[in-house]
């Protein structure tokens, strides 16, 4: 499988995750459980500036920068899941 086709995979399983956050009410268990402070826009901003560098990063996958970009949007991807997903549910 070539990196283009992991790249559009990770933005398509992220742009899932932005979903399913939205419709289990993620955003509200995190203020409350996590105690942050991010405001409503400011989530959005970040979830879409996030999503805008996967797509970017899935279109240039086949130049020259294009893995250092899916690289970098795999690591967010792993920091979103280990430091807002996974630590904070078996903290608490």
């Amino acid at each position: 499988m070539s990196l283009t086709v992991l790249a559009w995979l990770a933005v398509a399983a992220y742009a899932l995750h932005i979903v399913e956050e939205h419709i289990l009410g993620w955003y509200d268990w995190a203020r409350k459980t996590m105690n942050i402070s991010l405001g409503w826009n400011e989530y959005v901003i970040t979830e879409a500036a996030i999503l805008i560098l996967g797509v970017t990063a899935a279109m240039l996958a086949g130049t020259t920068c294009g893995p250092t970009l899916v690289v970098a949007f795999a690591t967010l991807l792993l920091i979103n899941a280990i430091f807002f997903h996974l630590l904070p549910m078996l903290v608490n």
